[in-house]
């Protein structure tokens, strides 16, 4: 009997065997086994998302950015860092949202926020930003991980589960935490970079989205009453309505202004 969390695959291969039951996500949140997701979405009006091009030193849209050959590695990410406007007015609609959760959270957790950058240089820049501004917030430490960095930061992220009560209040990092990092207390997820998809059979098919979000997707409290929720904080011209259709996810025009205007 084998049994599999990813059928569906990029390459178009699936397992060697007959597929005979299949659990889905939404009966997963139907019997509150994972968090509810909830997505909140700027005013674009409000919240320009742009990128600055290193190679040619250009500012772009997000449309611009060639996501699917950064996501193929024909392009390295490295090219590409998110503008500091739109990154700080993101990050303080996250940080609103992670004030919320802490109202929220089941004891003993205390809630994280997970910030899921386009590259190191990327990350690295976030991590900065958010150590400026966070503090109003309430985040005081931030631990930034990528595979570039020091072991023993590797190793703190691999370990945040065994804490409740980390030291740590946010986590920045590029692909590496995906399948297989399982921390219960990510309450937030801030996304600033695109996760494409394939037309397969009918169905749009990913594989970075769905692992991604579903780091905060584990829940907390084993009381089935108790039904959390993990905000995920992304943007419309990111163009991700199909991940968050799959996923059942409860859509949410974000409505931060104070917020925004206090960041920009």
């Amino acid at each position: 009997l084998d049994t599999t969390d990813t059928p569906d695959r990029l390459d178009g291969s699936h397992p060697d065997s007959k597929m005979i039951f299949v659990y889905d996500i939404a009966q997963a949140l139907s019997d509150k086994i994972i968090k509810r997701p909830v997505v909140f979405h700027p005013d674009v009006k409000k919240v320009t998302l742009t990128y600055e091009d290193l190679e040619t030193g250009k500012t772009i849209s997000a449309e611009e950015v060639p996501w699917e050959e950064i996501e193929q590695r024909k392009i390295s990410a490295r090219r590409y860092i998110t503008s500091i406007k739109p990154m700080r007015q993101q990050i303080a609609i996250a940080c609103e949202l992670l004030k919320e959760q802490r109202m929220r959270t089941p004891e003993p957790y205390k809630p994280l926020l997970f910030l899921v950058a386009i590259s190191i240089r990327d990350a690295e820049n976030i991590a900065k930003e958010l150590e400026k501004i966070g503090e109003k917030y309430g985040i005081r430490k931030v631990l930034l991980v990528h595979n570039e960095t020091e072991d023993e930061r590797k190793e703190a992220a691999r370990d945040l589960n065994k804490n409740p009560q980390t030291e740590y209040d946010a986590v920045v990092s590029v692909l590496m935490l995906r399948e297989g990092w399982d921390v219960r207390n990510i309450s937030v997820i801030l996304l600033f970079r695109k996760f494409c998809f394939k037309e397969m059979d009918g169905k749009k098919i990913s594989v970075y989205g769905p692992q991604v979000i579903g780091r905060g997707l584990r829940r907390m409290s084993k009381n089935p009453e108790e039904w959390e929720s993990l905000y995920i904080v992304d943007h419309p011209i990111l163009k991700h309505r199909w991940l968050w259709e799959n996923l059942k996810a409860t859509e949410y025009p974000a409505s931060f202004t104070s917020a925004i205007d206090s960041a920009s």
